[in-house]
């Protein structure tokens, strides 16, 4: 997990111990969007899979971060079933369903194609 450490060396850093997944601590460590998307680009360049804590369930926050193209995130104690179903479906919706992209996605999360 990612708390301190803002220097983007530390990929190279989790590469040489061997890490095949990091976490980015957005919720209490001193990470922006901008530096998380910064480290993400490092991470995924030498094939560590990002994973985001981000600091809050609102939509801008859910799809701000799917944008850097992180693999995942690590929501927050969900209070019921429908904080929870409303977080994924901001997760869903970064797939290319907002602003300017006009239909593209500025990730890489594919929809599941759901069986016959």
């Amino acid at each position: 997990m990612l708390i301190e450490f803002r220097y983007l060396g530390i990929a190279r850093t989790c590469e040489v111990a061997g890490l095949g997944g990091v976490l980015i601590d957005m919720e209490l460590g001193p990470f922006d969007v901008s530096k998380v998307a910064q480290l993400i680009a490092c991470f995924k360049a030498i094939n560590i899979s990002p994973v985001v804590r981000i600091q809050d369930t609102a939509y801008h926050s859910v799809s701000r971060v799917m944008d850097t193209r992180a693999h995942g995130i690590m929501a927050q104690c969900a209070i019921c079933r429908t904080h929870t179903n409303s977080t994924m479906q901001y997760v869903t919706a970064s797939s290319g369903n907002h602003g300017p992209g006009l239909g593209t996605s500025y990730n890489e999360f594919i929809l599941p194609n759901p069986e016959p």
